[in-house]
């Protein structure tokens, strides 16, 4: 059994808040018996982190699309060792692809990770003086300021009402 001392991830500083832990940890819940539990949204690893403190039989493949932010992850999940597979990967596209053990559990926590806002630099916060950018793969093509500079209004009145389902987006 893998134990990891409370705390020893004390030196480095995690931002986001893993929410409703106790209702997670007790709808997704292994037991004592081996089990597989995919994170489709990773971040920090918070919710991970806790799943794999609690259930020691648990293995965890969680995933993201932000490399930055998965490393963060990947250095708190690292005491857990071949108990925890980071992959940097969309989820839809993990799922298409996905040829693996049986996953008896999985947890999407949906939203954007208070790292972004607060650490990333990309523009996702109003509070400073950032770059537009709000991508999470840094890989991509397209930035955010691109779109917002160089599309027609009625491009960005389409992805405004198609995509942040905002009626008055005209």
């Amino acid at each position: 059994m893998s134990s990891v001392p409370r705390g020893w991830d004390c030196d480095m500083e995690y931002v986001h808040y893993s929410v409703m832990q106790k209702e997670v940890l007790s709808f997704l819940n292994p037991e004592d018996r081996p089990a597989l539990l995919v994170d489709c949204t990773l971040g920090e690893g918070g919710h991970s982190n806790l799943f794999l403190q609690k259930y020691p039989n648990l293995r965890v493949i969680g995933l993201d699309r932000d490399k930055r932010i998965m490393e963060k992850a990947k250095n708190r999940l690292a005491p857990y060792g071949d108990r925890f597979e980071a992959r940097n990967i969309w989820f839809d596209r993990f799922w298409q692809e996905y040829d693996g053990p049986q996953v008896d559990y999985v947890l999407f926590d949906l939203g954007i990770s208070v790292f972004h806002y607060e650490e990333s630099g990309r523009g996702f916060s109003f509070k400073r003086n950032e770059k537009l950018d709000m991508r999470l793969d840094m890989d991509a093509a397209l930035d955010a300021s691109q779109v917002v500079n160089t599309y027609d209004e009625k491009s960005l009145a389409d992805i405004i009402f198609n995509y942040g389902e905002e009626r008055y987006s005209r």
